[in-house]
């Protein structure tokens, strides 16, 4: 039987699943990969805008910091009355736009990553690094959202006895949120830790639902 992806929809021929769930996490109930024809598709899909400006901060400021750094140094050289070098007024800027560029491109990029939520707990698997929390070890559950260059953002961070804190959070898309959207991922894993949380945490959790429709 195929596991389903986290927004209960089954897995179609061309997402690639290339992570193993770790160990700890329990029965497996869904697991979504960003993969797809072997390119990785963003988490913002459907919500780029803030990506896009934040790529284009970068690359100001990376021009900006050069430009200032170039100006610095050509007073610095006449304070110690040594001959300027007027191209570092050009030097610079192609220095920090480059650096920007740099930024820009992690931003931009997206990580290749599949997440996991089991009956016991959640995983995530990105470039690499692996990243797990047991409910049996959340003390607690904390949702946060906001807006911020005309896009809608949400978070859902699972605090750990240990005090580590594993977050699912991103951008809220217009309409229906691609399946590779971590808004999938993080509605999963809040279903699974309301089934598996002892009853100690009932009163919670209702609250904790009640938060979440509200963000929606």
């Amino acid at each position: 039987m195929s596991i389903p992806n986290h927004d209960g929809s089954d897995r179609t021929p061309d997402q690639e699943r290339f992570a193993e769930p770790p160990r700890g996490i329990g029965a497996l109930r869904s697991t979504t990969s960003n993969v797809f024809d072997g390119r990785c598709r963003h988490p913002s899909a459907g919500a780029m805008t803030h990506v896009y400006l934040q790529a284009g901060r970068a690359v100001g400021l990376g021009l900006a910091g050069g430009a200032l750094a170039g100006f610095g140094a050509l007073i610095a050289m006449e304070a110690m009355e040594l001959e300027p070098i007027p191209e570092l007024m050009f030097v610079g800027p192609v220095i920090g736009a480059l650096v920007g560029l740099a930024i820009a491109w992690r931003v931009v990029r997206p990580a290749r990553e599949q997440t996991f939520v089991g009956a016991e707990g959640i995983a995530r698997v990105r470039d690499g690094r692996t990243e797990v929390v047991r409910f049996q070890d959340v003390t607690r559950v904390e949702l946060t959202g906001g807006r911020y260059d005309a896009t809608t953002f949400f978070g859902v961070v699972f605090h750990g006895a240990d005090g580590r804190r594993f977050v699912i959070g991103g951008a809220v898309p217009d309409g229906r949120a691609p399946v590779h959207s971590p808004r999938h991922f993080a509605d999963a894993a809040q279903a699974a830790y309301g089934e598996a949380k002892p009853p100690s945490r009932a009163r919670a959790g209702g609250r904790a639902a009640e938060d979440r429709a509200a963000l929606r």
